[in-house]
């Protein structure tokens, strides 16, 4: 086997740094999406490092490939030849952003295989994200007076970042972030995240966080169990301090003004996208509406009075799958499960007792973000 040459090995510590830091800075930014492209930036370079390593040592990139990693590049190369089928059907520009995004996410796992960069640096991101959006939610709550913090883009967004970020780690179990100030560190993510969930007042997070330490419960030791219940219990009780105005009640509210009659509530919305979801996957079970056509068939919907005319301004069925088939038929539905459950698949035992140390800790996230993608 040939020596690395100096050259190489600099060439390819200074990919591994940049990796890292884009794997850092990308959840650490992510709250910020909708005003700050540099989320979105991390993953391109992310992209082109890959490019990079595809032209520079495509044998390598290859070869850092794992037996278990056939299945979910299988999965998300036939989601991303769906979406050019989808493309080739409806002749719809969002089937083709899609498939690109696939392609760039393809590159994702082999070059994390080959180069190795850290996942400190990407759990560092996701606990300096959810203590970022914890002081941003209680800010708008008690500086600008919001009934419900909507972070950069709304209240149920934000809500799915504080989720996210500030669970995944804690999904993650980290062994380097088991003790000292790390420790803590982490602690004041799973933090952020419970008071962004709080304050931004979204059921579909909380729905999302009990089926997620549901789904673990069995792997959870006593004492895991009590620093959660801890966590949440500090979260509520400070955000009861917050004056959080009628955004607090506004799950009951919904839910008594839906049983008298008043389906122009948030509960009413939702139900109301589910059934015109519902209804284009039934009318159109095999390629969908097309990617670029719910908005017009919702549109079509409330002229004859199927659903309210608020329903339009959404242009989602407020459920992925319920959306990917609606829109894409079973050609997206089948693919999109395909790459959830070969990505659940990889997911190690979360008891420490049977996981292996040398396990990657991405994988331990993975079914992290399920949840969240199928409540809407």
């Amino acid at each position: 086997m040939q020596t690395p040459s100096r050259l190489q090995t600099r060439f390819e510590f200074t990919l591994r740094a940049i990796a890292s830091l884009c794997l850092g800075l990308y959840p650490a930014l992510l709250g910020l999406m909708n005003e700050n492209r540099v989320p979105g930036k991390a993953i391109l370079l992310l992209a082109l490092i890959g490019l990079v390593m595809l032209a520079y040592a495509p044998r390598r990139l290859a070869s850092a490939l794992t037996r278990e990693d056939r299945a979910p590049l299988a999965a998300m190369l036939a989601f991303c030849l769906a979406h050019i089928a989808l493309y080739t059907i409806w002749h719809a520009h969002t089937a083709v952003d899609t498939a690109i995004r696939l392609v760039i996410a393809l590159l994702m796992l082999p070059l994390v295989r080959l180069l190795r960069p850290t996942p400190n640096l990407w759990v560092a991101g996701c606990v300096v994200g959810a203590i970022g959006l914890g002081m941003l939610s209680v800010w708008q709550v008690t500086g600008e007076g919001l009934s419900r913090a909507e972070g950069i883009a709304a209240p149920n967004m934000n809500a799915a970042y504080g989720l996210l970020l500030g669970l995944l780690p804690w999904l993650m179990s980290p062994s380097d972030w088991e003790h000292g100030l790390r420790r803590i560190v982490l602690w004041l993510g799973v933090l952020g995240g419970t008071i962004t969930m709080v304050l931004s007042g979204s059921r579909m997070a909380w729905l999302a966080a009990v089926i997620l330490i549901v789904w673990r419960w069995h792997t959870l030791s006593r004492r895991r169990v009590l620093q959660i219940g801890a966590i949440i219990v500090l979260a509520a009780l400070a955000s009861l301090l917050i004056p959080v105005g009628a955004g607090r009640h506004a799950g009951m509210d919904d839910l008594v003004r839906y049983a008298h009659g008043d389906v122009v509530t948030s509960l009413g919305m939702r139900l109301d996208m589910w059934r015109a979801g519902a209804m284009a996957a039934i009318s159109h079970p095999l390629a969908g509406v097309g990617p670029d056509a719910f908005q017009q068939w919702l549109i079509d919907g409330a002229a004859r009075g199927d659903w309210q005319h608020g329903v339009v301004e959404h242009n989602h069925a407020h459920d992925e799958l319920l959306h990917a088939l609606a829109t894409g038929g079973l050609l997206e539905l089948i693919p999109l499960l395909a790459v959830w459950l070969t990505q659940w698949r990889l997911s190690p035992p979360t008891n420490r007792a049977t996981t292996p140390r040398n396990v990657a800790p991405h994988g331990r996230a993975a079914p992290g973000c399920s949840p969240c993608c199928c409540l809407g």
